[in-house]
């Protein structure tokens, strides 16, 4: 089944009430599968599966989320600005509904020029249900008034209908039983087929009807003769009986009892994973709201739009710490802007790096980056230098490094620090006897 096809049983799925929540879970799954290209049968897709979502759950804020996220798409495409301020709505509307759970309707998704199209047209489906209902109503009303002054049978006078309701039923015309025919003394004959008796003597009886008994033998049988138990039988069966165990024991060897076993006690609810999906909910809100916060700056660069930007990026760094695209976002934006190298360089540095000795290839990269700010800069005596180039050389290779070594190697300053970022990447120690030569060969020692 495609794309295309499932979005259609979808929309069959919408019309009943009662399919709404499984509607509703398909919805998100099928969003969820759509690639993300700029495909226009694809963007459409998704816009129309997210505002069906929206549609089914006004008050969730990860539908109101999505929705936001294809109106910043769209703005991107076309530059409309109406679909950023509708990303801006959405995006507080979800911030709204995560933060202060409430059943009503956001008001700031009533701002939507999405949600006033949809409740004008329930409000003229309501409008022509009701009409449609009343028409029915006024028929129905007619026809009830027209059968009651007899308006089926208008042809049929009043008085021969009624002269027709007084006339006798029809006759019957079924055959009736006729009994046989009787013989010239009075008997009946028998008949036909009827086996004949024999005749009767004088004086002689007829004989009488015998009805024969049966019994039903199998699987019935005789009760066993009832016996009353002597008083010498009773006392020998109670004596054969084991005596039963007391069920209550001592308070004392209960309580031994209850100390040598253990209590199991029911593990409690486990409300670290919900908490997660929650506040991984909140920082896509808030990563949706810097976006929207970036392109406004990009048209209008005042201070409440960097106020705005630097909040948002701030809100996300503090909570979700380890993710890459932030630090990346973030720099791009703080690149862009006149005062922004020296903090691009504290971002970079603020980043948990987690493994040093094996550094990964998005390490590799926020390394660079750092450097290569660094290094734009001029700050070669800068306090992290060498910390990033020991984990962009780990990560891959001192080849990557050969460039940022000759720079200071060309001012003769920093021979130690040298020494140490060869002997960090190779995991070796300074005073190693296979690096020596290395050194003698620079000239560093």
């Amino acid at each position: 089944m495609s794309l295309l096809d499932l979005y259609d049983s979808l929309a069959l799925l919408e019309e009943k009430e009662q399919n709404k929540p499984v509607c509703y879970s398909l919805s998100l799954f099928t969003l969820n599968l759509i690639p993300m290209t700029r495909d226009l049968s694809f963007v459409h897709l998704r816009r129309q599966l997210a505002e069906r979502c929206v549609r089914m759950s006004p008050n969730t804020p990860f539908p109101l989320c999505q929705l936001g996220w294809e109106s910043v798409r769209s703005y991107e495409e076309e530059d409309d600005e109406e679909a950023l301020q509708e990303a801006q709505l959405l995006f507080n509307a979800a911030w709204e509904t995560a933060t202060v759970p409430s059943p009503s309707v956001p008001s700031e998704l009533e701002q939507t020029a999405f949600w006033k199209s949809q409740t004008a047209r329930t409000n003229t489906s309501a409008k022509a249900t009701k009409h449609s209902s009343k028409t029915s109503t006024k028929i129905r009303s007619k026809g009830t008034s027209t059968t009651r002054r007899g308006g089926a049978n208008k042809s049929v006078p009043r008085r021969a209908s009624l002269e027709k309701s007084k006339a006798p039923p029809p006759k019957r015309t079924s055959p009736r039983r006729t009994p046989p025919p009787k013989s010239a003394h009075g008997l009946r004959t028998r008949a036909p087929g009827q086996q004949s008796l024999p005749p009767l003597a004088k004086g002689q009886k007829p004989p009488k009807a015998t009805t024969r008994k049966t019994t039903a033998k199998v699987g019935r049988s005789k009760p066993p003769p009832t016996t009353t138990p002597t008083k010498a039988a009773f006392l020998r069966t109670n004596e054969r009986k084991p005596k039963r165990k007391e069920a209550v024991s001592s308070p004392s060897k209960a309580g031994k009892e209850s100390s040598s076993t253990p209590t199991v006690s029911k593990p409690p609810h486990d409300t670290d994973s919900s908490k997660a999906a929650s506040l991984l909910q909140l920082v896509n809100i808030k990563l949706g709201l810097a976006r929207v916060a970036v392109l406004r700056y990009e048209k209008d660069s005042n201070e409440q739009n960097r106020k705005n930007v630097d909040e948002h990026f701030g809100y996300v760094l503090e909570n979700d710490p380890h993710n890459y695209d932030v630090y990346v976002d973030y720099g791009a934006f703080l690149e862009a802007c006149e005062d922004g190298s020296s903090a691009v360089i504290a971002l970079y540095d603020r980043f948990p790096f987690g493994n040093e000795e094996h550094p990964s290839f998005d390490d590799a990269y926020l390394h660079g980056e750092a450097i290569r700010h660094i290094m734009k800069q001029k700050l070669l005596n800068h306090s992290t230098l060498k910390k990033h180039l020991i984990g962009l050389g780990r990560a891959l290779g001192l080849r990557r490094i050969e460039s940022y070594i000759d720079t200071l190697d060309e001012s003769g300053k920093y021979t130690n620090t040298l020494k140490e970022i060869y002997a960090a990447v190779n995991h070796k120690n300074v005073d190693d006897k296979d690096l020596q030569p290395f050194f003698k060969f620079k000239c560093w020692v």
